[in-house]
């Protein structure tokens, strides 16, 4: 006979499978359904609870609150004065309003052309308060540079705080 005769029953394996019995739900089933929940409840909350989180902080910046402003200023004027470090008191410019913003610059070109730095802040009686720092061997450049109208005999130690005040 030929192979191919046999051919037909090589292809036909029958396949005996048991039959599986239908599901029931018994406690073993429940505790791992019980299992899973909570191993997938606990990151989700996590997720829930940061994403209203980041959905609850205001967008913006906060407003700005003048007394509180006020207040913070006052405690950093009282505290945090740098009069123990300054020869001398504050050096006190009156000019008119329009001439402000032209002076500051003045003493802010001058401050950099001596090496030295300058903090600004305003005053709320519509100036503005500079604290200058230049290195003490070029206070005298500063002096002459940016306050030719208040000449001290004895330059300063290079700290100096220059209020600008419009002319009442």
């Amino acid at each position: 006979m030929s192979t191919l005769a046999y051919w037909p029953r090589l292809i036909h394996v029958k396949t005996h499978l048991p039959m599986s019995a239908p599901f029931r739900l018994n406690p073993q089933v429940v505790q791992m359904l019980a299992v899973v929940l909570v191993a997938l409840a606990v990151p989700l909350t996590v997720v829930i609870l940061g994403l209203r989180q980041v959905s609850l902080r205001p967008s913006g910046p906060s407003p700005e609150i003048p007394e509180l402003r006020a207040s913070l200023e006052q405690v950093a004027d009282q505290h945090l004065r740098p009069s123990g470090m300054m020869a001398g008191e504050a050096i006190v410019l009156h000019r008119a309003s329009s001439e402000l913003p032209g002076l500051r610059r003045q003493i802010e070109v001058a401050a950099a052309n001596a090496g030295g730095s300058v903090l600004v802040s305003e005053i709320p009686e519509g100036g503005v308060r500079l604290l200058v720092k230049v290195p003490a061997s070029s206070a005298g450049v500063f002096e002459n540079s940016a306050l030719p109208q208040n000449p001290s005999a004895a330059p300063g130690q290079g700290l100096y705080e220059i209020q600008i005040l419009p002319k009442p």
